[in-house]
């Protein structure tokens, strides 16, 4: 007899396992009065494995933000139910009285640590040391959520400074990023005096009637005399945990390194920055991973020599000026550097400017669907791109993901992160039930109309995506796909990029455009179905965007399954040859 599995987590409570492979899920039960609030009677993820440390690692966010949702709602039901009469704050009145706050604080502080009352910072970057600098950074990024009870802490703030302020005060969100700003300095040299680095707190704000507003500012220090790298910098940023980063940030950061020439990042200009981003206005658009391994500038004269060649996207562009400046602001905030380099470096591009998927027009879905990985190829396929002829045609994520996308309009992440018990049948159709889905964590959708069901097309049927799903044991729908980064497709979006660069009859044309990248299915799908008669409202249900409702299990706040079947079906790509 095999050593029996215990239920339920004695660790963490919400934590259970669930069917006979014995994987852990979430669970977390709404409150009887708050369901017609969610709709549902509980918040519920799998967290695919077996591991109990594993599973609380996953699981222990999702339930502090199913808590956090509960306790909003309560909230917002009390408040409905006996609203309370408040009396306006005046804006210019309320900034000061925050700024005095801070300033007071620091003077506070300032004082315990003159006379050896503040306990010394501890040594090294221990666990201490790293909440501080995470949530420092995360209330320089105006997200406070690390804090607990952060709106009455807020209103406590303006009521010692005689502004009388409650948690549930209409003006609390205009006044949120003030205080995180304030509270972010106020931790900051609070840590600075426990180091010992003691200076003159600020002075307190004039009183209000002889001040005009002013914007919010920060509170800085002299930056340290010792030189640091940029990319020592950014392995601090990236220890800190102030910001989700992946690989291809470092890669970002990299390349501006190749540029600059590895100074001192208190050495770097803001001219300079400005001229990195006149460069990355004429860096080559390439899917090839051998192109990492050139120096940048010297990349930019290959494809210079060529003529004609395809740029970085304004977007793409913009996203690696973001980066820069979200790293030179951690450097100021660790008192590294006296101000940002990028601060004024670039405007962000317009809605129109930032458009950059096209859709996949007919040629291309011939093209791609007629290719060797979905007709039979040669070799084991487990590397390269399945571009040779063959008789071998392996039904993985590979294969499967091109043709969901295209048939379902999904998001790649939606997709990559199915799991098996999430193709359901309901009066005889079909679907993907997306509708328990966290809006944080690993299995995350975009937002909240993103929960929804996606009826199956008759043609994945056909295909026999339903006994693929069959085949598999409970747990991810795609199991060998490579799960290298934060997000579960941040390997396949690059890899279906260089495949459709292997598999291209012209190079930077047709599937192989730069503007025609994986989101270009859900593009294609959108405008397949508004070539129907279908209503705007029914395929914004079935594809999540905005102006669709959410679809309740019930499909009340939506439309009956049968109608969004009826439409899916409706869809039609005449070029697709499988």
């Amino acid at each position: 007899m095999g050593k029996k599995l215990k239920h339920t987590s004695s660790r963490l409570k919400g934590l259970s396992r669930s069917g006979s492979a014995g994987l852990w899920e979430a669970r977390k039960a709404i409150p009887e009065a708050l369901r017609p609030v969610f709709g549902k009677r509980e918040f519920k993820a799998a967290l695919n494995t077996k591991d109990e440390n594993e599973a609380i690692r996953l699981g222990a966010p999702l339930l502090a933000d199913w808590s956090d949702q509960i306790d909003a709602a309560k909230g917002r039901v009390a408040l409905a139910a006996k609203p309370l009469p408040r009396q306006a704050i005046d804006r210019d009145r309320a900034y000061l009285a925050i700024q005095r706050w801070k300033s007071q604080q620091i003077k506070d502080a300032l004082n315990l640590a003159f006379n050896g009352a503040l306990e010394p910072a501890p040594v090294g970057f221990s666990d201490e040391m790293r909440a501080h600098v995470h949530l420092v950074g995360s209330l320089r990024e105006g997200d406070w959520s690390a804090v607990a009870d952060f709106d009455h802490k807020l209103a406590a703030a303006l009521n010692e400074q005689r502004v009388m302020c409650d948690p549930k005060h209409p003006a609390i969100p205009s006044m949120r990023d003030w205080f995180a700003d304030a509270l972010a300095t106020v931790e900051h040299r609070i840590m600075e005096y426990r180091k010992g680095n003691l200076s003159d707190a600020p002075e307190p704000p004039a009183p209000i009637m002889d001040v005009a507003f002013e914007p919010p500012g920060e509170l800085t220090t002299p930056p340290s005399s010792s030189s640091t790298k940029i990319m020592e910098v950014y392995d601090l940023w990236e220890a800190s945990g102030a910001a989700k980063l992946e690989p291809r940030h470092r890669g970002y950061v990299k390349r501006l390194v190749e540029y600059l020439g590895d100074p001192d990042i208190a050495d770097v200009t803001a001219l300079q920055m400005d001229a990195m981003k006149l460069e990355l206005e004429k860096f080559p658009l390439t899917k090839r991973l051998s192109d990492d391994e050139i120096p940048f500038t010297e990349l930019i004269a290959l494809a210079q020599q060529q003529g004609s060649y395809r740029t970085l996207h304004i977007k793409t562009v913009w996203n690696w000026i973001t980066t820069y400046k979200r790293l030179f602001e951690f450097a100021l905030d660790r008192d590294l550097i006296r101000k940002n380099p990028a601060a004024k470096t670039m405007r962000k591009p317009s809605a129109e400017e930032s458009e950059e998927r096209d859709p996949y027009d007919d040629d291309d879905l011939a093209a791609i669907f007629s290719a060797p990985m979905f007709n039979g190829f040669a070799g084991s396929g487990s590397r390269g791109y399945r571009d040779r002829p063959g008789s071998n045609v392996v039904r993985d994520h590979k294969y499967w993901l091109p043709i969901l996308g295209l048939w379902t309009g999904a998001r790649v992440e939606e997709l990559a992160t199915l799991e098996t018990s999430e193709i359901k049948i309901e009066g005889g159709v079909h679907y993907i039930d997306l509708t328990e889905r966290p809006l944080k964590g690993p299995r995350r959708v975009k937002n909240r109309s993103a929960r929804r069901i996606i009826p199956i097309h008759d043609r994945l049927v056909q295909l026999g995506f339903l006994k693929h799903v069959a085949a598999l044991p409970p747990g991810p729908l795609f199991p060998k796909l490579n799960r290298n980064g934060k997000k579960a497709s941040a390997s396949f979006g690059p890899w279906w990029g260089r495949w459709c660069h292997a598999n291209a009859k012209v190079e930077g044309e047709g599937l192989d455009n730069p503007a025609k990248v994986f989101h270009s299915f859900r593009h294609t799908w959108k405008q397949a179905v508004r070539e129907t008669d279908v209503k705007d409202e029914i395929h914004d249900l079935i594809s999540g965007h905005s102006g669709g409702n959410a679809v309740g299990r019930a499909y009340g706040r939506g439309a009956r399954i049968s109608v969004l079947k009826a439409a899916m079906d409706r869809i039609d790509f005449p070029t697709f040859p499988l």
